[in-house]
């Protein structure tokens, strides 16, 4: 099932690759006081989406002839910086160890509609160009972004997932934590993608097809999660329920909850990069050293 994209959706994603190209400067020159190790610079790219959409991303890819790994790093639904901070992030911890870093700056919106099209036209890309390695696609996200990165997963082929603080039940999501939520924002969402989607119900096979943790039975990739003890944005049982399902459907994952941590999460960070490093060593890729970040 494809969802049918409506002109404001082109509109605004035309617009959001705009401020890409234009924010890159800003974005960099923040990033860089940020972070403490290589940050390659990356150039933008265009591509067509699974819809025929324009779908624009950061890009680095190391020089020789490869094929190299390659990191397809998601950012969160709320993140101001977008695909430009998640790539500085990720292609300053992976760049160094010779993988390429692909930053869609995908569209966000109802749950499994723009954001999968734009990431099946990203694996469709991977797949046609000769130095980046069809086999060892690492999708990498962080909350919304790690939503995707799962949902993709349940579509396509992938080495690995690795999410950091995720929601994956969409139902659960919807019902529990934005219908009724004190927050203004997240009451508005709900409402926002129940007036797209219709009337939202519990067991609807709208909302099934919509959430990875309903679908664990059809993910291939290896699955690493990872959740902030303190997360107030999003509940560690998502991701405990995720990797619940998984393991029932005889999928391998290895799930961390990570103490004194809220809603933003470094995998390269001190924190993780020890489990970051075992969970590569067992797909036979390199890890990043860990590199200490005070950020929240």
């Amino acid at each position: 099932m494809r969802c049918r994209l409506i002109k404001l959706a082109s509109l605004l994603s035309l617009a959001a690759g705009l401020s890409l190209v234009f924010s890159l400067a800003v974005a960099n020159a923040y990033a860089s006081e940020k972070l403490d190790r290589f940050s390659p610079e990356g150039f933008t790219l265009s591509y067509l989406a699974a819809d025929g959409v324009i779908c624009r991303a950061i890009v680095f890819i190391p020089k020789g002839e490869g094929p190299h790994p390659v990191i397809v790093a998601l950012h969160g639904g709320g993140r101001t910086s977008g695909a430009i901070g998640v790539f500085r992030r990720y292609a300053g911890a992976f760049a160094p160890l010779n993988y390429a870093v692909i930053a869609p700056d995908y569209r966000t919106g109802w749950f499994g509609c723009g954001e999968l099209e734009d990431m099946l036209g990203t694996i469709d890309f991977i797949d046609e160009h000769v130095r980046l390695d069809r086999d060892r696609i690492i999708l990498v996200g962080e909350s919304h972004g790690a939503y995707v990165a799962a949902l993709t997963a349940t579509r396509e082929r992938v080495l690995a997932v690795i999410g950091t603080g995720g929601y994956y039940d969409i139902e659960k999501y919807l019902m529990n934590d934005l219908k009724n939520a004190r927050n203004r924002r997240k009451r508005e969402l709900y409402r926002l993608t129940e007036k797209e989607l219709g009337s939202l119900t519990e067991g609807s096979e709208i909302l099934r097809w919509r959430s990875p943790a309903l679908n664990a039975d059809l993910i291939t990739a290896h699955v690493l999660l990872f959740h902030g003890r303190g997360d107030g944005e999003v509940p560690c049982r998502y991701s405990q329920d995720f990797a619940d399902a998984l393991l029932a459907a005889g999928k391998e994952v290895d799930y961390y909850v990570i103490k004194d941590k809220k809603h933003g999460l470094d995998i390269a960070g001190d924190e993780t990069a020890e489990y970051l490093a075992g969970f590569l060593e067992k797909l036979d890729l390199p890890a990043p050293t860990p590199v200490h970040d005070d950020r929240e």
